[in-house]
C-alpha cells in the first residue's frame, strides 16, 4: 500500500526498499551531470541501495560489509562525473568510498589510520577534490580529501562536541562552509579556514533540528528538518529563508533535493515528490 500524499507533493516507496529484518538508517541525493538523480538509502544489515527518483525504479544495491549495518552517509561527484557515496559503520569501520554506476568499491577512506569516521557530507570543490566533511576520535570535525586518503583541515570551532548532523557547502567561486544543526533550534555556518561563525538561522519554537543538508549544488543552499515536520531552506548569502515544506508527522526526513525529500518511516523510505512548481 502506497503512503498517503501531502498537499503538493506525492509520496511513493522506492521498489525493494522493504525489509522485515532492515531498516532505513540514513539516505542522500546526488544529481548526475545529466540532470538525473540518484537516492542512496543506508541501512541496519549494510546494505546500501539505489533509486531512480524520477522513474521511480531500483538501481541496486552494495553489499559494504559494515557488520553494524551503515550508519553515515555521504555522496558527490567526482571531477569526470561518476557518482560517489562514503559509508560508515560506526566504532570498528572504516568508512569506505562506492562508485554508484558500477556499485563497485573505490577505496577505503583512510584505510590503517583510523577505525572510527562518522560521515557527514561531501561536496566536489572547484579544483576537483573531492572533500569528505567527517569526525573521529583523534580529529574531531574536519574535512578530507577523499582520493589522497588524508585530512585537509580541522575545524576548530567554538562547538562543545562534534554535530551528528551538518552539510558541507562549496560555491563554485571557493571557500568552504559548514552548515551544523543543534537541538537549540538553530542552524550554525562555520568558516572552515578560520574556524569562525560566519551565520546563524532559526527555526521556531519547537522545532529542533535532527537533519542539516544542502539540497543543491550551487553551495550556497542548506536545508533543516525539524520535529514536527517542517522543513527550512535557507540562502547563505542573503541569509533569507527560501522555503519551508511540511511533511506528515510520522515521517522524519532524512535528506532532499529541490524536487524530492527521502523520509523514513517505521525504518522503510518514502520519499515526497514535488508536483508543483
Amino acid at each position: 500500500m502506497q503512503p498517503p500524499s501531502t498537499p503538493g507533493r506525492q509520496a511513493w516507496t522506492p521498489p525493494g526498499s522493504t525489509s522485515p529484518h532492515a531498516a532505513i538508517t540514513c539516505a542522500r541525493v546526488v544529481t548526475l551531470p545529466d540532470g538525473g538523480r540518484i537516492i542512496a538509502g543506508g541501512y541496519s544489515d549494510g546494505s546500501l541501495r539505489l533509486w531512480d527518483p524520477d522513474r521511480h525504479r531500483a538501481l541496486g544495491r552494495i553489499e559494504t560489509g559494515h557488520g553494524a549495518g551503515v550508519d553515515c552517509l555521504a555522496t558527490a561527484l567526482t571531477p569526470d562525473g561518476v557518482p560517489i557515496a562514503v559509508t560508515g559503520g560506526g566504532w570498528g569501520s572504516t568508512a569506505r568510498a562506492w562508485d554508484l554506476n558500477g556499485r563497485t568499491p573505490v577505496d577505503d577512506l583512510l584505510a590503517g589510520s583510523s577505525d572510527w569516521l562518522v560521515v557527514l557530507d561531501a561536496a566536489t570543490l572547484p579544483d576537483g577534490t573531492v572533500a569528505v566533511l567527517a569526525h573521529d576520535r583523534e580529529t574531531a570535525l574536519g574535512v578530507w580529501d577523499l582520493a589522497g586518503r588524508s585530512l585537509v583541515v580541522r575545524l576548530d570551532t567554538a562547538m562543545p562536541s562534534p554535530p551528528e548532523t551538518a552539510a558541507l557547502l562549496a560555491p563554485a567561486q571557493g571557500g568552504l562552509t559548514v552548515a551544523t544543526g543543534h537541538n537549540d533550534e538553530r542552524v550554525r555556518l562555520w568558516d572552515v579556514g578560520t574556524g569562525e561563525q560566519v551565520g546563524e538561522f532559526a527555526t521556531a519554537r519547537g522545532e529542533e533540528v535532527y537533519a542539516v543538508y544542502a539540497p543543491g549544488s550551487d553551495g550556497h543552499t542548506v536545508a533543516a528538518a525539524s520535529r514536527g515536520g517542517v522543513v527550512r531552506t535557507w540562502d547563505t548569502r542573503t541569509r533569507t529563508a527560501s522555503d519551508v515544506s511540511r511533511v506528515p508527522g510520522h515521517l522524519t526526513v532524512l535528506t532532499g533535493d529541490p524536487r524530492h525529500l527521502v523520509c523514513a518511516r517505521a525504518g522503510d523510505p518514502v520519499v515526497l515528490t514535488r508536483t508543483e512548481g
